[in-house]
């Protein structure tokens, strides 16, 4: 895979799970409570998986630690 595109799914993974660490309510900076449900109904979508793949990442293990990763 090229480099640029690694880089580009590993970023939309990295937001991914700095959107559900914020909680459902934001964080109240850069992260909206919007963002969290975005982050959130994303995970559990093909697309999620086939950013896991390209990384070569177990979706289900990777949804599983970024689920667990909410703040309370």
């Amino acid at each position: 895979m090229d480099p640029q595109l690694r880089a580009l799914v590993a970023a939309v993974l990295q937001r991914t799970y700095r959107d559900l660490a914020s909680g459902p309510r934001g964080n109240g900076h850069d992260v909206s409570a919007k963002d969290y449900r975005d982050a959130r109904a994303f995970v559990e979508t093909g697309w999620f998986d086939t950013l896991c793949e390209c990384l070569n990442l177990d979706a289900e293990e990777t949804r599983r630690v970024f689920l667990a990763s909410k703040a309370s």
